[in-house]
């Protein structure tokens, strides 16, 4: 329950769009890898992707449904996204799941996983 909280905490900083709080819940290590297996890695660009993001969509939002444990260190996240990239009409009919694994109490990685043919 204890990682569920932590995810739970990631999702609503991403929602208030919070940045600076979002860095203090990601570990030194911590990945971000989408749909397609692209990973981008904190060292690299995540300081300030999320920011770069949150300027491009500024209403994105995680709209969480369930939250499940994947063994002992991870959690999945299903639910959907609104405010994306993702045009609005395929963002309404998409379901999106999402494993956040836990590192040291921190979240070291987020990797999304979806239907990429249908998503365009």
């Amino acid at each position: 329950m204890k990682h569920q909280a932590l995810v739970l905490e990631f999702v609503d900083r991403i929602n208030r769009q919070d940045e600076h709080a979002l860095r203090r819940l990601m570990h030194p290590d911590f990945a971000f890898i989408d749909c397609e297996g692209d990973a981008c890695r904190w060292a690299d660009r995540m300081r300030d992707g999320f920011r770069v993001y949150f300027d491009a969509y500024p209403d994105y939002l995680i709209h969480v449904d369930k939250l499940v444990n994947s063994g002992e260190d991870g959690v999945l996240v299903i639910g959907r996204t609104t405010g994306s990239h993702i045009k609005p009409e395929t963002e309404v009919r998409e379901t999106v799941v999402w494993k956040a694994d836990i590192r040291d109490g921190l979240v070291c990685e987020r990797r999304i996983y979806a239907d990429t043919d249908a998503v365009e």
